[in-house]
């Protein structure tokens, strides 16, 4: 039997060996991809590289676009055969993020190729995470494709979190018609302001719009009730129908795919005649970040880049500004520039890691010089040079404060249970 594990694993050493004409690939990589017998010299890697042609992203899709990114990193890595730095150069990112985006582009990859092929092998299991619960619905190739459509999504505004209370007014307003043409009333009462979650505005309408109907469907005649509990780790969102008849099931194969691909739990439950998705999904704390920046028009860039995301900014024009603005509102992260008006960037840097106060403050550095391993030795958590991406400067920003980088404290884990 051939697991998804072992398959993503040969898929890797195949990608290493493309162009290598002693290369033999394992026999459970050939049997899964290629069908005819006996095996024709160079059919698997030439099978990959097709493969990997097959998911350029359609021309709409911007270039800053992960989908898009991810299928440029492997077309240079591994048909071009490009280095592991000439690659980050091709791409404008480091080589370090290079490496962590690579493992990402494999994983792609293997699961567009386990999805064509894998289900199709009669000698292939499917991976642990894919029970089979909604024949016609859970299929290897559906799951794909949800998942693919949600990171389009997250790629199309990185960062992006909700707001529970709008999403939820915006649903009960554009859902309650379709509740009452199932004989249902809809009831979702006001929620508390400023609870937020990290998910796209519009992956969590879905989530809520699913929900509701499914729950209308089965108990109609009835009501479907939205509540918002919330605290500092975690938000729950609970859709209840009621009466729902015994013996009908409600289930919904889309929500139990969206909503632990954001990090959150799901689980339905019944109680007498009434039937609840309950949805936890992690509590976005703001984050206060302070930009040194003597250039209005990159900090209106930043600002208009960190649009709904979890970040506050706040603007210094010069060196003492920033010192000025540390002292009375202590920033959770901050974003320098090295050619300052009334002192260098470096300067600044060195006194924010040498003064205990404030050493603790992640420090990334944003500019035109080319100083990364200056910038690092200095002190600061990370560098992107300018002209920067949205989604650089998003994921700069939050492996800045990634627990274990001497980043400020971070929420706890979730304390959810098994949903």
């Amino acid at each position: 039997m051939h697991t998804f594990d072992e398959f993503a694993q040969e898929l890797h050493e195949a990608l290493t060996h493309l162009y290598d004409p002693a290369y033999q690939p394992p026999q459970s990589l050939a049997d899964l991809l290629v069908s005819s017998q006996p095996l024709p010299p160079g059919s698997v890697q030439q099978m990959v590289i097709n493969a990997i042609r097959s998911l350029e992203p359609d021309a709409s899709v911007p270039p800053t676009a992960r989908s898009r990114r991810l299928y440029e990193l492997l077309v240079c890595r591994y048909v071009q055969e490009l280095t592991q730095e000439e690659t980050a150069e091709r791409l404008g990112i480091t080589p370090r993020h290079l490496r962590r985006e690579q493992h990402q582009a494999v994983h792609m990859l293997a699961q567009w190729l386990w999805a064509k092929y894998g289900a199709a092998r009669s000698n292939v299991t499917r991976p642990a995470s894919t029970p089979v619960t909604n024949a016609g619905a859970d299929t290897d190739e559906w799951r794909a494709q949800v998942h693919q459509e949600l990171a389009v999504l997250e790629a199309s505004e990185p960062g992006a979190i909700a707001d529970v209370g709008a999403i939820v007014a915006q649903v009960a307003l554009s859902e309650s018609g379709l509740a009452a043409r199932r004989q249902a009333r809809l009831v979702a009462p006001p929620v508390q302001p400023g609870i937020e979650v990290a998910i796209h505005p519009s992956a969590l309408r879905q989530i809520l719009i699913v929900a509701i109907q499914k729950l209308a469907q089965a108990a109609v005649e009835g009501q479907v009730t939205i509540a918002v509990q919330a605290d500092e780790v975690d938000v729950e969102l609970s859709v209840t129908g009621l009466p729902v008849p015994p013996g009908v099931t409600v289930t919904s194969q889309f929500i139990a795919e969206a909503v632990p691909a954001h990090a959150g739990q799901c689980r339905i439950e019944r109680s007498g005649d009434s039937v609840q998705f309950q949805i936890r999904l992690p509590r976005v704390t703001p984050v206060r970040l302070l930009v040194a920046d003597d250039n209005e028009d990159i900090v209106h860039v930043y600002r208009r880049y960190l649009e709904r995301t979890r970040y506050r900014v706040a603007h210094a024009a010069t060196g003492q500004a920033l010192f000025d603005q540390v002292a009375m509102q202590r920033p959770d992260v901050v974003i320098l520039d090295v050619m300052l008006p009334d002192m260098d960037g470096w300067e600044v840097l060195t006194r924010l890691h040498a003064d205990p106060e404030t050493r603790a403050i992640p420090v990334i550095i944003c500019s035109v010089v080319r100083q990364e391993e200056l910038a690092l030795a200095l002190g600061a958590v990370g560098y992107v040079s300018k002209p920067v991406r949205r989604r650089d400067l998003i994921q700069a920003l939050d492996q800045a404060l990634a627990p274990g980088s001497g980043a400020a404290p971070q929420a706890p884990e979730s304390k959810a249970g098994v949903y």
